[in-house]
């Protein structure tokens, strides 16, 4: 799935559109969250390597990257969704490729 994303040029200030990829299992991953009573606020358009969901769930706040399934997930971190990872204070960033994992995560750390 493609979701366009309008940016300006600051030389001329003319919109500038380009395609970002959003992984296909993350529409089914927003889904069963909020099925399950997260909040989830699907930040991915964000860009400069921010994670791809932030979702509320007894009062925690959990930022998850959605990666398609593949052996090993962090290879497949963009550089700069790594430096966003390597330099990120706040809690930890989780790497998902499913619902089951994601609901996990936000059962474990309540």
């Amino acid at each position: 799935m493609l979701l366009w994303v309008g940016r300006w040029q600051n030389e001329n200030l003319r919109a500038h559109m380009y395609a970002k990829r959003v992984d296909e299992n993350q529409k089914h991953i927003v889904n069963e969250l909020r099925n399950h009573g997260r909040s989830v606020f699907v930040a991915s358009a964000t860009g400069s390597g921010f994670p791809d969901l932030v979702v509320g769930y007894k009062n925690k706040t959990h930022l998850i990257e959605v990666k398609k399934p593949c052996k090993d997930p962090t290879k497949k971190l963009t550089p700069a969704q790594q430096k966003f990872h390597n330099t990120w204070k706040g809690s930890k960033i989780h790497i998902v490729t499913s619902a089951h994992e994601a609901l996990e995560i936000t059962c474990k750390h309540d």
